[in-house]
Formats: structure tokens, sequence, C-alpha cells
């Protein structure tokens, strides 16, 4: 048996030893034998370990990054760091957590399937994979968290675990998404201003020149048919404004705003790039949040810009139907698809609906259909919206 003693040396000091005893039966007798062996040198790196542990869990907390160390081969020996446990919820003291469990019982319903793909795909083919996502605390509270996983191989080059960092970006989530919204509103003021003020104003400057025409009609063909010109270079700026107006604010503040501005989508982008684009919602759907209302339509633009750009597509439909309690909306083109490598600079525009998806609650899917083609699927749920159903009350 060892235990660890206090000796002092000649000069005074004070040292940690360790003292082991066994016991030897010889001859009929009980003989002691004891070790002393100092251990200053153990107790040393074991206090500098403590507090290296210790200042990184505090560097962690303070970043509101925790770690994590997963077996791959399922045989446990996971580690999970506290700051991991307290942006998840919960107690550091448990120190019990499998993979299993955290992808069932801390990450959101929705963002189950896209996470276990990604720690599958890491674990298989030893792919990094660097992930936001959202997990449901144990009070029900929903926090966004960013992670970044790195699996390690083995002697025979295969995947023996996966490393890890978990980090809570909430804060900044809530601060881009006020950021956003204060754009859009920005954007939404401006674009009334414009329809309002300056359309208003160039009408006004139009009617009186008109009126200026008709004047001068009696005295001066020449003069008469320079007012024309000139009225018909205030109405074209009118247009111009208006367009803008449309362009700074596509979504009418109404319920059926969206549905009205993706009409006028499709329509504006079968006259301006001469390709079949259509609208498809077989029943009104009534969206009450307008910020909600104007991402689901700039998801919709992006699409179509990327099926026209990238795909070459020569015919795209734009989906917006209700499926129980949720609001989808979908855009399907017959074009070449996404490349299977993407090229090195691409995917801003992918990463924007995504974005935008995220910031109304919802989820954001990019798929190859089997006949050719991609879809750019983004469901929410209907009261994250504001949707209600036109179905009348009391049916």
């Amino acid at each position: 048996m060892g235990r660890e003693l206090s000796g002092r040396r000649k000069d005074g000091t004070i040292f940690p030893l360790e003292l082991s005893v066994s016991e030897v039966r010889l001859g009929g007798r009980r003989i002691f034998t004891g070790f002393v062996r100092d251990i200053t040198m153990r107790r040393q790196a074991e206090e500098a370990l403590c507090a290296s542990e210790g200042m990184l869990n505090r560097a962690q907390e303070m970043a509101h990054v925790g770690g994590y160390e997963i077996n791959a081969t399922g045989a446990g020996g996971d580690h999970w760091s506290e700051e991991t446990f307290r942006i998840l919820g919960l107690d550091p003291a448990t120190r019990e957590l499998t993979l299993a469990e955290h992808i069932l019982g801390c990450i959101h319903p929705e963002d189950r399937a896209r996470v276990r793909e990604a720690f599958d795909k890491a674990r298989n083919e030893r792919v990094r994979f660097d992930l936001e996502y959202r997990v449901v605390r144990p009070d029900a509270s929903i926090r966004h968290v960013h992670s970044i996983v790195e699996p390690v191989a083995g002697a025979d080059n295969q995947t023996v675990k996966l490393v890890g960092t978990l980090q809570d970006i909430t804060e900044r989530k809530e601060l881009e998404k006020e950021i956003l919204a204060i754009s859009e509103r920005e954007q939404s003021r401006i674009g009334q201003d414009l329809h309002d003020g300056l359309c208003q104003h160039l009408a006004g400057i139009e009617f009186r020149l008109l009126g200026l025409k008709q004047k001068l009609d009696a005295k001066s063909s020449k003069q008469a048919a320079e007012t024309t010109e000139l009225a018909k270079l205030v109405q074209q700026g009118i247009e111009q404004t208006r367009t803008l107006a449309r362009g700074l604010s596509p979504v009418m503040l109404e319920p059926g705003g969206l549905m009205s501005a993706l009409q006028e989508l499709a329509s504006s982008t079968v006259t301006a790039f001469n390709i079949s684009c259509s609208l498809n919602c077989p029943r009104p759907v009534l969206i009450h949040n307008n910020a909600a209302a104007t991402h689901l339509y700039r998801i919709a633009q992006e699409a179509i810009q990327n099926a026209i750009r990238h795909g070459k597509a020569k015919f795209i439909v734009i989906n917006l139907i209700r499926q129980q309690d949720r609001i989808v909306l979908g855009v399907k083109d017959n074009g070449v698809g996404f490349p299977k490598k993407p090229r090195k600079h691409n995917g801003m525009g992918l990463r924007v609906m995504q974005y935008r998806a995220a910031m109304v609650g919802g989820s954001l899917a990019v798929q190859h259909e089997p006949d050719g083609g991609t879809s750019v699927v983004c469901s929410l749920h209907a009261h994250g919206s504001g949707q209600e159903s036109a179905r009348p009350k009391g049916k």
C-alpha cells in the first residue's frame, strides 16, 4: 500500500513523499519492508496540469467555446469539457454524454438530420466539417452553436476519434438578425419614400409639362414637340423610380404580399431572360410577418438568379404551399445543377439563402432532381411567419 506524507529535509524545507509498505512472511515471521520516494516533481507536474486545465476552463467559459472528443469506434471514453455542458444547459458534474445522446437529446429536431449526416461523413470519410445549428436546452430555450470537427485517423488509417469545438453564437446571431432587420426596414422606407415622394413629384412635373404643351400647340409646334419629349423623359424617370422602389421593398405590407411579389418576380424573369418562369400557389398563403415574407422573397430571387447564371436553366417553377403547420417555398429548375465539386470562391449565394432561412427559424435544402435540374426548398413553421389559413373561420 502507498501513502502520501510530508517529509522534512536537513535544511528544514517540507517536501511531499510517498511511503509504500509491504508485508513479507519469512520463516514464520512477519517482516515489513518500506520504500520512501520523493514525489516533489510529480506533485509539481500535477499542480501545473490542474492549473493549466483551470486556465483552459476559464478561457473556454469566457469565450463560450467548449471542446469534446468522441471515440469513433463507439467503445466509450468520450470527453466533453465543462463549457460544452454549460452551453448545452447540462450539469458539468454529469460527465456522461454520448454522440447519440447529444444528437437526439440536445439538437433541435429540424437540424438533427444534417448534423447526423455531418458526423457520419466525418467518421466514415474523414471529412472535416464546419457547421452551425441549434440546440434545445432542458428549459426549452434555444441556442445557436457553431461546431468544427476534425477526424483523427489511427494506425490502420481508420477514424479513431473526432475532435471538436462547440461555440455558443446566440448573441452574434441575434445581433446579425437585428442588423438585417434594420437593413430591411431601411430599404423598405427608402422604397416607400421613392414611390410616395419622388414618383409623385415627377408625376406633378409631367402633368405641368403636358399642360404647357397644350398651351404651346397653338403658338409653336416646335416648342410643343420639345415639351412632349420632356414629358416622356419624366415618365421614363417615374418608371425607373418605381422599379427601384419595388426592388427595395418588393413585398407589400399585407398578408397576400408575398404571393403578389412572387408572381411579379416570375413575370419579370420571363421578360428579362426570355425563359419560362411561373408561380404555383394552389391556395392562398397569407403571411402577416412582412420581414419573414421578405426573406422568403429574397431566397426565391437568389435561387432564380443561381438557376439562370450557374444552372443555365430555361424552365423555372416557384412553388409556395402550406403543408399542415409549415410553409414551404420551393424553386425548381431544369438546369445543369450544382457542380459535384464546388468551384473556389463559389457558394456565397447559397450561404446567404441559408442565413435568411435561419433568420425566420426555417431550414433550407438544396437537392438534385432525378430528371435533372435543382430544387431549392425553404421550410418554416407557419406560426413563426405569422401565417394564417385562408380557410374561413368556423369551417
